[in-house]
């Protein structure tokens, strides 16, 4: 309604037309909620046009998770500016948010068998879901996904570099989003300051006993002094996280802590390389789904009667119906032959045999029709050797 829209704007009488407004307040409210709207808009219809301006689309994120299909999501970070690619990444964590909120239900009574055990995405092992580089596009709401997630039957991987990015475009709810990691693997990081207070905090501290001193004796030699230390330090320790290499990290899982050399997959490179294109179906027309779903009602409860078929309405052929009215015309009702020797009579009765004049074999036949309709085609010729 463009009156109760205006209306809203503040100035606008409801009782004249747009053109005889007394204010322009309507029409500068009007202008800023555009100018809200064009930078999205642009970019939708310019920037990303290549993927937007589709008739049909050939991403279904519901088809992608419940049919456990591989996406990939390039984002051209070089190519456009940075609010450009976050714009970018967080569409496709919208897309993924609300193929999880249908993954939900709507049902709250009912069997348990139907409600709880038949949900769609319920499968002996999670579906993955790699969010890397998530710094560059990163949503408040985003560790809603992570905190329900586990519950439909998710998994996770979020990949950044350092903690500074997250904190700039989420604020304190960075925290809220890396506590539902129960895995942590660090590798190689150089960033010294926000993102080294994070990882010891999270990890925490452990207590190990050090020598406190050395003693030599006249020969030269050193001995560790009969008592030692305990100290508290970091599960992790910061110069062990900057000497790794690449392959190498340090896992963190509940109390547990271990070096790890991480699994490589060598692919072979060698022959092109091609995506998987899926074909687009257009959406079936509602008034022929309509039709289809009465035909086929009609026949169901045809069958549920008792009766062998319904009578549906279908488009006649005039060639079908001259052939039914010619089988029925030259085999009668009454008739206890078998079915085989019926058959071969009313098909032969349809036909105009011209037998060889040379040796008497037939050699062609031509179709006769029993029933002459205004509409009815022409018969065609056909070649054979009956008996």
């Amino acid at each position: 309604d463009t009156s109760g829209y205006l209306g809203e704007t503040g100035k606008y009488d409801v009782t004249q037309p747009v053109h005889k407004q007394k204010s322009d307040e309507p029409a500068r409210q009007h202008s800023f909620v555009v100018m809200h709207f064009s930078a999205t808009f642009t970019q939708l219809a310019v920037s990303l046009g290549h993927i937007f301006k589709c008739e049909m689309g050939d991403i279904d994120m519901r088809d992608v998770v419940l049919n456990r299909r591989i996406l990939i999501v390039n984002l051209p970070t070089l190519e456009n500016s940075g609010e450009t690619t976050a714009a970018l990444g967080k569409l496709v964590v919208a897309s993924l948010r609300n193929m999880m909120a249908q993954t939900l239900g709507v049902d709250l009574e009912g069997d348990f068998a139907e409600i709880v055990e038949n949900k769609p995405h319920l499968s002996p092992t999670p579906f993955p879901v790699v969010f890397d580089e998530i710094g560059y596009y990163v949503v408040p709401g985003m560790d809603k996904m992570l905190a329900m997630g586990r519950g439909l039957g998710f998994m996770f991987l979020l990949g950044f570099q350092e903690v500074a990015g997250l904190r700039a475009r989420i604020g304190d709810t960075m925290y809220s989003l890396l506590g539902n990691a129960n895995v942590q693997i660090l590798m190689r990081l150089q960033e010294g300051s926000e993102t080294r207070k994070y990882i010891e905090q999270t990890a925490g501290d452990t207590h190990v006993t050090q020598a406190s001193s050395f003693q030599s004796n006249l020969g030269g030699d050193f001995h560790e002094a009969p008592h030692a230390e305990v100290r508290q330090v970091s599960r992790v320790n910061w110069s062990d996280l900057r000497s790794l290499i690449e392959g190498e990290a340090i896992i963190v899982f509940g109390k547990d802590r271990v070096y790890a050399k991480l699994f490589y997959a060598l692919l072979d490179p060698r022959g092109a390389m091609r995506l998987n294109r899926p074909i687009v179906l257009p959406l079936p027309e509602i008034g022929r789904l309509k039709e289809e779903h009465r035909r086929s009602s009609t026949a169901a409860d045809a069958l549920a009667k008792g009766r062998a078929a319904g009578r549906v309405e279908t488009s006649s052929s005039p060639t079908l119906e001259a052939l039914i009215a010619g089988l029925a015309r030259t085999v009668p009702v009454q008739d206890n032959r078998p079915l085989a020797e019926k058959s071969r009579e009313a098909l032969l009765g349809l036909l105009d045999v011209v037998p060889d004049q040379d040796s008497g074999e037939v050699v062609s036949t031509t179709l006769r029709p029993s029933v002459e309709t205004e509409h009815s085609a022409p018969m065609e010729h056909v070649s054979s050797a009956a008996d």
